[in-house]
């Protein structure tokens, strides 16, 4: 498992995070990556909405769908981001750590499934470490 610096991460995650909480968000992350989902006005408005609502339930939770609800039930509905970027320097991150600690450059290819040269090319490109301060969040 890695961890992210919540600086890397876009706004919409931020925002997430303090509405429903890091575990509720994490899990719409990883259930709907890239999508804009249409939240429904409430429970049970219509037939498609209560689906809507019974899916957010599932991945999140009733009581974070209820904020959702509140907060993003209406036409423009939520876009749920995939954090790619974050998840990406974050993997950046501890092939470097790991290649520090002795790690081959072969073992972290076959580690991290990726391929020799790109191995090579993240250990050549530099990657400002997060702030000594900065948060740290498990999103993997």
């Amino acid at each position: 498992m890695m961890d992210v610096c919540l600086d890397d991460l876009p706004q919409s995650a931020r925002d997430l995070i303090t509405q429903i909480g890091l575990p509720a968000t994490v899990a719409l992350i990883q259930a709907m990556p890239g999508i804009r989902f249409p939240v429904p006005r409430g429970e049970n408005n219509n037939p498609d909405g209560a689906a809507r609502f019974a899916q957010l339930v599932e991945i999140v939770g009733y009581e974070a769908t209820l904020i959702l609800v509140r907060n993003y039930g209406d036409d423009r509905g939520l876009y749920v981001p995939s954090c790619k970027k974050a998840i990406l320097r974050a993997r950046d991150r501890q092939i470097i750590a790991d290649y520090g600690t002795g790690v081959t450059v072969l073992d972290l290819a076959l580690k991290y499934r990726l391929s020799y040269r790109r191995i090579e090319g993240v250990l050549n490109t530099p990657i400002t470490p997060p702030p000594a301060n900065a948060a740290q969040l498990s999103l993997l």
